[in-house]
C-alpha cells in the first residue's frame, strides 16, 4: 500500500484512528516498563505504590496526552513541535511531585522513600519519551 504524498501547500493531519492505534501501543509499552521499574523498586527496597496504580497512571497520562494531540493536531500546523515542547515542560514541572510526597504524600499513600521517589521519576520519564514517540512519528498521517 503506498503512502500519500503530501503536496507542498496541505498539511496532513493524523487521523483519530492513527493516533489511538500510537497510543494504544504506547499504553501497553508504558504499563509493562513502569510494571517493570515498580518490581525492580519493590525489590530494592520497597515502593509507597501500588502496582494498580502504576498500570491505571501510565495510561490515563497517555490518554491525555493523546487528547491534548489530538486537538494540536486539528487546530495548530505545529502539532508535534508543539506536543513535544509542552510534553517537556509537563515532565520538568511534574518532577517535583514525587519528591514532595516524600514530606507530604497524596492521601492514603504512605510517605515516599528514596527509592520509591527514583522509580516514580524514572516512570514518568518512560511514559512522557513513549507519548511523544507515538504522537509525533507513529501517529503522522
Amino acid at each position: 500500500m503506498r503512502r500519500r504524498q503530501k503536496p507542498k501547500n496541505e498539511i496532513m493531519r493524523p487521523s483519530i484512528k492513527n493516533i489511538l492505534k500510537s497510543g494504544g501501543l504506547a499504553a501497553v509499552i508504558a504499563v509493562a516498563a513502569n510494571v517493570g521499574i515498580w518490581l525492580v523498586a519493590t525489590a530494592m527496597g520497597g515502593s509507597a505504590l501500588q502496582v494498580i496504580a502504576v498500570a491505571i497512571n501510565s495510561i490515563l497520562g497517555l490518554l491525555v496526552g493523546g487528547l491534548i494531540y489530538a486537538l494540536l493536531a486539528r487546530f495548530t500546523k505545529r502539532a508535534n513541535n508543539i506536543f513535544t515542547v509542552v510534553s517537556i515542560v509537563f515532565l520538568v514541572v511534574y518532577a517535583y511531585a514525587p519528591i514532595s510526597a516524600m514530606t507530604t504524600p497524596p492521601a492514603g499513600i504512605e510517605p515516599f522513600n528514596v527509592t520509591t521517589v527514583i522509580a516514580t521519576e524514572l516512570m514518568h520519564v518512560v511514559a512522557g519519551a513513549l507519548a511523544i514517540w507515538a504522537y509525533t512519528k507513529r501517529a503522522e498521517a
